[in-house]
Order: C-alpha cells, then structure tokens, then sequence
C-alpha cells in the first residue's frame, strides 16, 4: 500500500498472537484492560471483531485496527493503535483507510469510533466529522 514505510505490511487476519496484541496496547500507554487480560479473552476480542487489520515490520506488531460491525448499517472502530516508535509514517492511516474501503466495498452506510480531542485533526483529515452526541456507557465489570 502506497505511503507505508518500507518493510511494513498490512494483514488481515484474525489470527494475531496475543502476546503481540497485549505488547503493543502496552507500548501504546494502555496499562490496563487488554495488557493484562489472559491470551483466551484477547483472542475472543479478535474473532469478534468483523475486521482486524494489522501492520507488521518484520515479526513486530506496529500497528491495529479492529472494527465491529452489523454488515450493513454501521461500524464502529473499536481500537486503533500505533506503536509509538513507528508513529507518524502513515501506519494509522493506512490501516483505516483500508478498513474505510473494506466497508464501503460492504456498502456499509456509517463507521465511527471514539477518540481524544487530540485525535480530531488525524481523523478529520480522512473524512471522519466530529459529533455533539452524549455517550452512554455502562461498564460491566
């Protein structure tokens, strides 16, 4: 895919070794949750995901997509993650365009994801628009 550092190569699969996923939420500041969760529970996050894409240089894991979906009305991008060593080179973009063209070739209508004020500038620049919704959450821990 044109704009990937040399020797990066984007997947889909389902099938990442957990380890590799904890090592990356980790690396990207995710002390919690996921980091520490046994490896079973992140490979059932895996193949419950409609579409997990991911970048890898060599044998690391760089880069993260997974996304939830109905197959038809929405999407939601559940986690998108870059190594912070490899931030900045086009990683994070080129995993959710890739992920925005897998839906529309669905005919899939809306895709969304949750995001920092940080992160406006880096999804408004792939077409994504900010919204003045209320989030409603009930954790079920």
């Amino acid at each position: 895919m044109a704009g990937l550092p040399v020797g990066v190569v984007l997947r889909s699969s389902k099938k990442v070794p957990p380890t590799k996923v904890q090592e990356l939420f980790r690396a990207a500041g995710w002390p919690e949750d996921i980091p520490r969760y046994p490896a079973r529970k992140v490979q059932r996050m895996l193949a419950g995901s409609h579409l997990v894409l991911t970048a890898w240089k060599r044998e690391a894991l760089v880069g993260l997509l997974t996304l939830i979906c109905d197959g038809v009305v929405c999407a939601y991008i559940s986690n998108l993650l870059v190594a912070p060593t490899a931030r900045g080179r086009g990683i994070g973009t080129a995993l959710l365009r890739r992920a925005v063209q897998e839906l529309e070739r669905q005919r899939v209508n809306l895709v969304f994801t949750l995001g920092e004020s940080g992160a406006h500038s880096f999804f408004g620049r792939q077409g994504f628009v900010p919204l003045n919704w209320s989030i409603f959450l009930r954790c079920m821990r």
